[in-house]
């Protein structure tokens, strides 16, 4: 890594952190400076302005957060032989995302989607970002259904597309858990999960 690539990782680092603490409206370019020991104009040749590292650190923000789950469900899609294997993989999987210490996770998704409102720049990165994860996975349910693991007739894109949307959706109950089940709420998109991936 040169010098220069480890100058601009401090800066979005240091951004990152920022944002995660005060938030997007939050972020001053001389504290980001100060916090990543770097130079204006390294900042300004890399990022252009201060929006331009706003929906650069925004978006790897949403990529970190987006890939640990992405990745996940490959792996189970790659490594289950038949579709016992694949129910007992992401129930497990189910298990460990569905829980309420991972709803930072989904809320800085939504924050992140939040903040590009009148960020175009921003939403056509999610977008890409987005596309390409979906891709990933859909490449793997496709291997999958070619090994009878999932249904063949399966518009494997979308179903990610929806998978991952439902499972973003969750923050809405965890704002203020008192008025829902949680439980219910993982055996109803358990269930309807399955029933998409399985069922006819």
């Amino acid at each position: 890594m040169t010098k220069r690539d480890q100058n601009e990782r401090r800066i979005l680092e240091a951004a990152i952190e920022i944002i995660e603490a005060k938030g997007a409206a939050g972020l001053r370019i001389i504290d980001v400076l100060e916090r990543s020991h770097t130079q204006a104009p390294m900042l300004y040749r890399v990022f252009r302005n201060r929006e331009g590292l706003v929906i650069a650190a925004q978006r790897e923000r949403y990529e970190r957060q987006m890939a640990g789950h992405g990745n996940a469900i490959v792996d189970a899609l790659e490594k289950s032989l038949d579709s016992t294997e694949l129910r007992q993989r992401f129930t497990a999987l189910l298990d460990e995302y569905l829980v309420v210490e991972y709803s930072h996770t989904r809320l800085t998704r939504v924050n992140v989607i939040g903040s590009s409102q009148n960020r175009p720049e921003l939403v056509a990165s999610i977008a890409q970002s987005d596309l390409m994860l979906f891709d990933k996975i859909a490449l793997a349910l496709q291997a999958a259904a070619a090994r009878g693991v999932v249904r063949r007739d399966l518009a494997y894109r979308e179903f990610v597309a929806w998978y991952l949307g439902q499972l973003n959706g969750r923050i809405l109950i965890e704002l203020d858990p008192s008025h829902y089940n949680q439980l219910t709420w993982n055996e109803i998109f358990r269930d309807a999960t399955f029933s998409v991936l399985f069922d006819r």
